[in-house]
């Protein structure tokens, strides 16, 4: 109890208050069994709506190893107060024997089969399914929206993401930041963060080209991020654009990988909801 109670203390103090009169909050839905461990959502939405509610995939941060979903509860509240549906999502986090990327993929895949599974029971659009992500959270979203090739996925939205992982080991020095990565990439891609086509087959940008149906991607990085470089959105976007998706980069001056300004994220999903 005081666990769960300390949690919410801390979403409130870092995100605001959880729900306002005209969003309905729903902590703890279960959407997906892995045999020892319940895999849980917790859904944002209008208390009222007219039509049918675009769905959001929320899919938090923390490098792969560490993270919760509550860190998606103020996007989740911004999505419901413009009127669409978000979930923010639990799942595996990577821990260097049996839970990598690959994993995650399975369970965004969960999340995503939940949501059409339930389009009827919440009202939704599921032919107009949005991922979002921040930093890690930003590379899943842009990858399973990518590379399950799943036309209902129509949008994707990234906010200091990896795209490439070759590219990110070779242009690796001795920075703490590169050390960083190395020592993430031995968990998420278990004795296997040196197989180049692993390295190739989990980063964004290979799946580009081989989507075959339209997405729209939105993405915010800050030029001050030391953890994840612009170049990831960059050329993520240049090569989205040259392949004929729609990719709109906001590059935040002077912000961090945790693009901390509030007022900065508010513009940026202004943008998303107009898209």
């Amino acid at each position: 109890m005081w666990k769960y109670f300390l949690t919410v203390l801390l979403a409130v103090l870092l995100t605001g208050t959880l729900s306002q009169a005209e969003i309905k909050y729903t902590r703890g839905v279960s959407f997906c069994d892995r045999g020892n461990r319940k895999l849980q959502l917790d859904i944002f939405q209008p208390e009222q709506s007219s039509g049918k509610l675009k769905p959001y995939v929320l899919i938090h941060g923390g490098g792969w190893v560490s993270g919760q979903r509550w860190l998606e509860h103020e996007n989740g509240r911004m999505i419901a107060e413009d009127g669409g549906f978000a979930v923010a999502m639990s799942y595996r986090l990577a821990n260097g024997k049996s839970h990598g990327i690959q994993e995650q993929l399975d369970d965004i895949q969960c999340a995503i089969t939940w949501i059409k599974e339930n389009a009827d029971r919440y009202g939704l659009d599921s032919t107009q399914i949005t991922t979002v992500g921040h930093s890690a959270g930003g590379h899943l979203s842009l990858l399973s929206a990518f590379s399950f090739n799943d036309p209902d996925i129509t949008h994707a939205v990234s906010m200091s993401g990896p795209t490439d992982f070759p590219s990110w080991a070779k242009r690796c020095d001795s920075s703490l930041a590169c050390g960083l990565f190395k020592t993430v990439m031995k968990l998420a891609l278990p004795g296997e963060e040196q197989n180049p086509e692993l390295l190739e087959k989990y980063s964004p940008i290979s799946w580009i080209a081989k989507r075959t149906s339209p997405m729209d991607v939105q993405i915010l990085h800050g030029d001050h991020d030391s953890l994840v470089p612009l170049w990831h959105s960059e050329t993520f976007c240049d090569a989205s654009n040259s392949q004929g998706y729609e990719c709109q980069l906001t590059i935040s001056r002077g912000a961090d990988h945790l693009l901390a300004n509030r007022k900065v994220r508010r513009a940026f999903w202004a943008n998303v909801f107009n898209d």
